[in-house]
């Protein structure tokens, strides 16, 4: 995987194509943000996870990146989501306390979310999928 340095813009497009705006990151193409399942971040780099089952390696921080996409949901220290992406969600734990939220992407990653965002997170990713929780 060849890993790309840090520089983005975002442009957006005036025509009448299906594709309002596309995010430019160091060194890979231009994508449409909506192809992006999640992110997956380590220091100073992050991958990027894509519908189409490619991934992009750029060094850049997770956080950087998640504020040029901003459908998506930062569901951990190291990952942002997006809700399109998700295959289903549930609690796992059989004390309330303890318990934590899985989500299983639609490529058959899980995700498991940070113990404190799992309250804040799961009604918003209940409202954008539709997936009861369960």
């Amino acid at each position: 995987m060849e890993i790309h340095s840090a520089s983005y813009q975002v442009s957006h497009t005036s025509s009448n194509s299906s594709i309002g705006s596309r995010v430019k990151l160091a060194g890979i193409p231009a994508f449409d943000p909506a192809s992006v399942i999640y992110l997956e971040g380590s220091g100073n780099y992050t991958i990027i996870h894509f519908n189409d089952g490619h991934k992009e390696m750029v060094a850049m921080t997770l956080l950087l990146i998640a504020k040029q996409l901003p459908s998506l949901v930062r569901v951990h220290k190291s990952y942002a989501i997006a809700a399109t992406g998700i295959g289903n969600i549930r609690w796992v734990g059989k004390v309330i306390s303890k318990r934590v939220l899985v989500l299983t992407m639609r490529n058959n990653v899980r995700i498991t979310v940070a113990r404190r965002k799992g309250a804040e997170v799961a009604p918003v990713l209940a409202q954008r999928t539709g997936i009861i929780i369960g």
